[in-house]
């Protein structure tokens, strides 16, 4: 909420100082009500966002975040009493056109049509890593026991690597609010330092949970699957 509302006030007050230097007194919002600059300096963060259009916040392309736009929409709809009904009811139909088809990822695919594909593919990717490692584990001839562990292992190591990347993603969110300029990134070269960096995370979450699968003999542990 801080960068969200920090940046809309730092894109607002360059918006109103570019207004101020071309003499303009009073903006018109899309809503067709008018306001002096002094009044739009008052107003609260998003609501001085509509006003002066501005591209700034979350959901804006140096903050852009799918999921927090859409559960905003969906609660000032509820809050408002404007939802988007077609949409809710287009989503129930296709809801219940997937049960009825018995589509055996239904969430997948919804999330799939409203996050972007540079999301959605690294939930592509993980469901490769958990097909390399149930293929690895045939191949070991693990028994239930050393599955549930090798499961519960893979499950820990996924948490730990959505929680880091929430982490780096809040640096680099912070990085963009403050404008800061980082050239190591636009090298080319970094572009096969990912791919190779990405291989490895891949098969160190492929062999570390094979390699503590434990005996076979050992009890089975209670399940992480949710």
């Amino acid at each position: 909420m801080v960068l969200h509302e920090g940046d809309i006030t730092a894109q607002g007050t360059k918006r109103i100082a570019e207004l101020t230097a071309q003499q303009v007194q009073v903006v018109t919002a899309p809503d067709g009500q008018t306001y002096t600059l002094d009044q739009v300096k008052q107003l609260p963060a998003d609501q001085k966002k509509a006003v002066l259009s501005l591209d700034a916040g979350f959901g804006s392309k140096q903050l852009a975040a799918p999921q927090a736009g859409l559960m905003a929409l969906l609660s000032r709809g509820i809050v408002e009493g404007k939802m988007a009904w077609p949409l809710i009811i287009a989503g129930m139909m296709m809801g219940l056109a997937f049960i009825l088809m018995q589509v055996k990822s239904p969430m997948l695919v919804s999330v799939g049509m409203y996050l972007p594909l540079e999301t959605t593919f690294a939930i592509f990717l993980g469901g490769l890593i958990k097909g390399a490692v149930e293929m690895f584990g045939a191949k070991r001839n693990l028994n239930d026991a050393q599955k549930v562990r090798v499961e519960n292992n893979g499950v820990l190591l996924a948490a730990g690597l959505i929680a880091g990347e929430a982490l780096v993603g809040l640096v680099f969110a912070s990085l963009a609010f403050f404008e800061v300029k980082y050239k190591i990134f636009p090298n080319p070269g970094m572009f096969f330092i990912s791919l190779a960096i990405l291989a490895g995370i891949a098969v160190y979450l492929v062999k570390v949970p094979l390699d503590n699968a434990g005996e076979a003999d050992e009890p089975a542990p209670p399940s992480a699957n949710f």
